[in-house]
């Protein structure tokens, strides 16, 4: 860190390598072997996807309430298997 005129030491002058840097998150993909944390962390990340409701009763049962109400069957299917399916 360098010193400030003052005699005191400031964030704004640490060196660029003191400071951690962080990876951006990688989306979730079909075929991911992930650990329920980092799949948590991935699925949070991706605030630009429809996020199907995850029942915590019945673990892999998950819904798409849009889908569901709009009458979309094929996606309510297709993100109920996805859910079976652990993805």
């Amino acid at each position: 860190m360098a010193t400030a005129p003052t005699g005191r030491t400031t964030q704004a002058d640490a060196a660029p390598e003191a400071m951690p840097s962080r990876e951006p998150i990688p989306p979730l993909e079909a075929g991911d072997l992930l650990s329920p944390v980092e799949f948590e962390q991935r699925h949070q990340a991706m605030t630009d996807v429809k996020k199907a409701l995850r029942s915590t009763a019945f673990p892999g049962l998950w819904l798409d309430p849009a889908a569901l109400l709009g009458g979309d069957l094929a996606r309510v299917l297709a993100v109920a298997q996805m859910g079976l399916a652990g993805v």
